[in-house]
Order: C-alpha cells, then structure tokens, then sequence
C-alpha cells in the first residue's frame, strides 16, 4: 500500500562538526564542563550543497556518565522500493530526493518525533546556557516545532537565575515511537496541570509510552513552586532520537532518581550524547539537581 507523505522537509542533514565545546554546567552548579558538549557554528561559515548542511562525523567527549557520544555519519535516505514501504516512517530513513517524512520529521536522515530540547535566560552570560545538540544553538531543527516554554529555576554563573525551558517535536504523534511528549505539573499553589503535552492535549503520556518523572522548582502565582517535568517514552519502540532521561541529587537526599528506563541506572544508553539540564529542585539552595537528557 502507498503510505501517503505528509511532510515536505528538506536540509535534514546535521553538521556534528559544529557540535564541540558547548560548556555544560555540572553536577554541583559550580562550574561547567566540556564534557558531551556541543559547540555554536563559527559565525559567517557559508552553507555546503546549496544550503544544506554537510553531515560529518562528530564525536562528543565522554559526558558525565561516560557514555554520550554521536555517533558516526547517519544513514543516508534510501529510496522507496519493494512491495513494503522502506522509507518516511518512524525510524525509517527519510525519503529521496527531498528529505520527506509520511510521519515525524526529517533528522539526521531519519523520521523522528524528537528534536531536542534547549534552555534560554538573559540572565546569565550565555543566554542559551543549555544547548539544542542537534542545532548546537538555541533553536529546533528544520522542519521541527518548538512547543510552549516552561519558566523555571536554574544555576548559571553560581547562582539561580530565572529561564525558559522548550523542546521541539516533529510533524505529529508518530505511533511506536520512542518519544511522546512532555508535561509540567504544579505539585503545590492548588496542584494542576500546567503545561499539557502537545501529544494528548492534557497533562498524560500517550498510550504505550510510560513517564520519566523529574522535579524541579518555577514561578507561580504562589511564589516559586514544586513542580513535575515529565517525559514520555515508549521504551520497547526502538530509539531513534530520544534515548531516556533522568535526574540526580533529588530528595530525599543525592543520589540517582527517576532512573533512564532505558538502562535501569542514571547513565544513557551506549551511542547516544547527554544534555544537562541545571535545574534547581530545592527551594532556597543554588544547589543544581540536574536533568540529563540523552539523545541520539
């Protein structure tokens, strides 16, 4: 059956050269780090291939957990031949000649629903103190839509500062895959829903996908406030972009929790890189209890 294409995304290619040297706030909130890191295009570096970006093999240092790394050049996208589709769906590659997806968006040569994630505050010396890993800035990737932000508490510079939080999706839920949205909610000021998940409309994972639930602190009309910011997963669907999460240093006291569902443990998944997320959990301290995001 022809599987109808319902996205026309083109310049899917990501340039992993440029994704050395982003400064990563560790674990303790006092200093930053190298590690896993991605890095800003060298401004005025001119586009390849009529705008297009060159894929390159790119490496990021080992990251906290020792095991973030892009891996090398992705696939490219293959043609659509045999009786069974072979291309434009999730996890498939993207359609030739022009990077299309049937479902989910064109990234590094597949259909993804993820397209990272980024966190902004002109309040510290870098106002993207959180890098997107496949922008390497703090912007989604082509084709991508950054949801609604997320005002929350982070440590940069050495102390709490307010920021935005934003992650981006692809063209639509895409059935099986690995990522299903995210949520916030308000654990005091009345409880709620305060941010519903793209994906479902309300403050849930859609179904076949579970939560990774991580804390942290924002502003509300109480005061700054406990807070959820829950991701979904569907952890039998194979990974394409969204490799798990989770948090360390949370109550009741250090140590791992949510674990990455993918692995059982506070480490990514072998081939994927590590986002850290300098969120703050703990009302009053500068202390960070920080997110780490794993992709691929």
């Amino acid at each position: 059956m022809r599987i109808a294409l319902l996205a026309l995304i083109s310049g899917c290619a990501l340039d992993l050269e440029a994704l050395e040297g982003l400064s990563l706030v560790d674990a303790d909130g006092l200093g930053a780090r190298s590690d896993a890191s991605v890095g800003p295009r060298e401004s005025g570096a001119p586009p390849s291939d009529g705008g297009r970006e060159d894929v390159r093999e790119a490496a990021a240092d080992e990251s906290i957990d020792g095991s973030a790394r892009f891996d090398a050049e992705p696939e490219a996208a293959a043609e659509i031949t045999g009786p069974a589709p072979s291309c434009g769906l999730p996890g498939l590659p993207c359609c030739t000649p022009d990077a299309r997806c049937g479902l989910g968006t064109c990234l590094r040569g597949r259909c993804a629903a993820f397209g990272g994630l980024q966190i902004r505050s002109p309040s510290c010396a870098d106002p993207c103190p959180s890098r997107n890993l496949y922008t390497a800035g703090c912007s989604c990737p082509r084709g991508f839509e950054e949801g609604a932000p997320t005002e929350i508490q982070i440590v940069c510079d050495g102390t709490m500062a307010g920021a935005e939080l934003s992650f981006c999706a692809g063209a639509g839920r895409l059935p099986g895959s690995d990522y299903g949205g995210s949520f916030l909610l308000l654990l005091e000021c009345g409880g709620g829903c305060a941010r519903p998940n793209a994906f479902t409309g309300s403050c849930s994972c859609p179904s076949g996908s579970s939560p990774i639930r991580t804390r942290l602190e924002v502003p509300s009309s109480c005061g700054p406030a406990d807070a959820e910011l829950v991701l979904c997963i569907q952890a039998e669907a194979p990974t394409i972009t969204f490799a798990g999460a989770y948090q360390l240093g949370t109550s009741p006291g250090p140590g791992c929790g949510p674990e990455n569902p993918l692995t059982g443990a506070c480490v990514c998944p072998e081939g994927s890189a590590t986002q850290i997320l300098p969120v703050v959990s703990d009302r009053g301290s500068a202390s960070v209890t920080p997110i780490f995001v794993c992709s691929r």
